[in-house]
């Protein structure tokens, strides 16, 4: 009876240990909580915008390569070889600087990205503040972010942080 009570205590004492560490988890939706930041609306804006004025000035880019082209064809019979050569470089440079330019404005790195980056920094930095202060005041391990992973079966309403970490953002 001893060994009962003895083996019983100590498997009620491991299971309190174990249950003493288990990990305290929460979720949010950072597509909400980005939303509810007026300056990430602003520069969301801002970015489209950006995107807008390069999307038009490759558009005239293009614009002009093709006028020269459509030039050069009517008016190629008529040029000398000099002129003939010279028309043809002048046109496929101005498609290459035309590729170029939206090139380097969308690929990784480039002009978009750049932009991108100095406008979601500061934001950035300030959700993660808010959530880093929900973290701690809450006493969570770990938070997850389910606008990026939809991957949970199960998910507790309480458990969402969402609406605390925009408040911790006013």
């Amino acid at each position: 009876m001893k060994k009962v009570v003895l083996l019983l205590t100590v498997m009620f004492l491991s299971a309190a240990a174990v249950s003493a560490q288990t990990e305290s988890v929460a979720y949010m939706y950072s597509e909400t909580v980005f939303k509810s930041v007026p300056e990430y609306n602003q520069a969301v804006i801002e970015l489209e915008k950006y995107a807008d004025d390069a999307s038009r000035t490759s558009e005239r880019m293009l614009a002009e390569v093709k006028l020269k082209y459509e030039k050069y064809k009517k008016e190629g019979q008529y040029m000398s070889n000099a002129s003939h050569d010279a028309a043809r470089k002048e046109i496929i440079d101005l498609e290459k600087v035309a590729n170029s330019y939206e090139d380097n404005f969308y690929k990784q790195g480039g002009a978009m990205e750049t932009r991108k980056k100095e406008l979601m920094k500061p934001i950035e930095a300030k959700v993660v503040l808010a959530v880093n202060a929900v973290a701690a005041e809450k006493g969570y391990d770990m938070i997850f972010d389910l606008s990026v992973s939809q991957i949970a079966i199960f998910k507790k309403a309480s458990l969402d942080v969402t609406q605390l970490v925009i408040s911790k953002l006013k």
